[in-house]
């Protein structure tokens, strides 16, 4: 009987992790694709200080954005892929502490530039 009560509550743990992973996955998912949009801002903001010219700093700025659309997608889809297979683990949640880190840093670097 005991045993039977220890599978089951191990059973509704583990899908309380994958399901608590992929709403993470999601957060972080929408959290990279603001930071397409704060990237952008941020090399307008560098490009300003630097030059009036406004088509190149235009330019410079939709670079830097398709690039980290790029960078971001491969990163959505590569993070997808690690935490399915590893979900709940120790390198699963080290690497959503890692994203999330760099998210934050892009968005406080936002307000600083």
């Amino acid at each position: 009987m005991r045993t039977a009560q220890n599978s089951n509550w191990q059973r509704i743990m583990g899908i309380s992790l994958k399901i608590l992973a992929f709403l993470l996955w999601l957060v972080t998912t929408v959290f990279s694709i603001a930071s397409i949009y704060f990237l952008y801002q941020i090399s307008l903001s560098i490009f300003a200080h630097f030059s009036s010219d406004l088509a190149v700093g235009t330019l410079v700025g939709y670079i830097v954005a398709i690039l980290s659309a790029f960078i971001v997608m491969i990163t959505i889809i590569a993070l997808g892929e690690f935490h399915r297979k590893h979900s709940g683990t120790r390198e699963s949640w080290t690497l959503f502490a890692w994203t999330v880190a760099i998210e934050l840093l892009i968005l406080i670097l936002r307000f600083v530039v």
